[in-house]
């Protein structure tokens, strides 16, 4: 049903860069200034700033996100066992984390916030843990993450079929969840943010089998499951960024989310267009960042701001500067520091050459 993706497929690795461009660009703009949280308002002491509102559209990048790994999973998971699937899942998604959480603690000790609670975030986040308070708040999607492979492997993994019932369960149980929530209105809060929820994929499920129902061109029911899925997941980004009223930046998400199920559903059939006008070097290099740059960037990327702005650097030169610094960081670590950890890592939990397939690295490629 699933047919094997190249390599390096374009429209992803250039996708999955602007997620994180958008979701870098609404917490800069906007989330540092309007709903900071511990660590950013301490970073941030003292530095003014008008949030863009306009810019709360990015929190989209999050959501497709999502999409991204439900497509990149069902190609992946075919005619694979649970366990090679679990190892590779584990050497794609820990050495990135554990390298990242650490330099943010270095960040945050750096910067005066170095305590007790800090060991107790970083020792949390290196290991997964999803409840309670991570090191950076971008790591909760970590969570999302592990719960959606482990369904997987527990479920379906090697069997196309069951890949796409497991693509409808999340479906309907997503769009069940949505409709209780519409109809409970405002009391529906508590259960959108409940991390019980959260870790059913509840809210965020639809997007997994959005991405599943794109992988897989010859499913049947495909266009049934993609249109429940996507209209689910208009909804929760509808709550997601305008709490459930109509705005522009809801409206700009919304369209955001429909180019990028475009662009993704798209993807093979594009390839070689854009291999005629982006260097496939340039689009898997942007690819390999993408993780470290969203691990990174938010609270260390907080602590850069405040000190930069601080000691007489215009706000905007120093959120440029930031940002220039986040995006050199996360190149560092994909190019350098990922494989190599990731090779250490691979002696200890493959007992054979690893021989990830080609449907897995060419959406999370990394360095060869």
């Amino acid at each position: 049903m699933a047919k094997p993706m190249l390599r390096t497929i374009l429209a992803i690795d250039l996708t999955r860069f602007a997620c994180a461009a958008l979701v870098m660009g609404y917490h800069y703009s906007t989330a540092f200034w309007s709903v900071p949280d511990g660590r950013v308002a301490t970073a941030l002491h003292g530095v003014a700033a008008t949030p863009v509102a306009m810019a709360r559209a990015g929190l989209v990048g999050v959501e497709l996100f999502f999409v991204v790994s439900g497509m990149v999973i069902a190609r992946s998971a075919v005619g694979a066992s649970w366990q090679d699937f679990l190892r590779r899942r584990v050497l794609r998604l820990v050495p990135a984390a554990w390298l990242c959480a650490t330099l943010t603690a270095l960040v945050l000790i750096a910067g005066g916030q170095g305590d007790a609670a800090l060991a107790a975030d970083w020792f949390r986040s290196i290991r997964f843990w999803p409840i309670g308070a991570q090191i950076d708040g971008s790591y909760w999607t970590l969570g999302v993450e592990c719960a959606f492979y482990l369904l997987v492997a527990l479920a379906a993994v090697g069997d196309a079929r069951r890949i796409a019932l497991v693509g409808w369960a999340l479906a309907l149980a997503s769009a069940a969840f949505w409709m209780v929530c519409l109809l409970l209105g405002p009391a529906a809060e508590p259960i959108v943010t409940n991390q019980a929820a959260i870790l059913l994929l509840l809210p965020h499920g639809c997007f997994f089998a959005v991405g599943i129902a794109l992988a897989m061109p010859g499913m049947p029911g495909r266009a049934a499951l993609l249109l429940l899925a996507s209209a689910t997941g208009v909804v929760e980004i509808a709550a997601h960024i305008g709490g459930g009223t109509i705005t522009v930046a809801t409206i700009a998400g919304e369209a955001l989310f429909a180019f990028g199920l475009i662009t993704l559903g798209c993807a093979d059939r594009v390839q070689p267009w854009l291999a005629q006008r982006i260097d496939p070097g340039f689009a898997r290099a942007i690819g390999l960042m993408t993780y470290p740059l969203y691990l990174l960037h938010q609270v260390a990327g907080a602590v850069m701001i405040g000190v930069l702005a601080r000691s007489g650097v215009p706000l905007v030169v120093a959120i440029g500067l930031t940002v220039a610094i986040m995006l050199a960081s996360a190149w560092m670590v994909a190019r350098h520091g990922e494989p190599a950890l990731r090779t250490a890592l691979q002696r200890l939990v493959s007992p054979r050459r690893d021989r990830a397939p080609d449907s897995l690295r060419s959406a999370f490629p990394r360095a060869d």
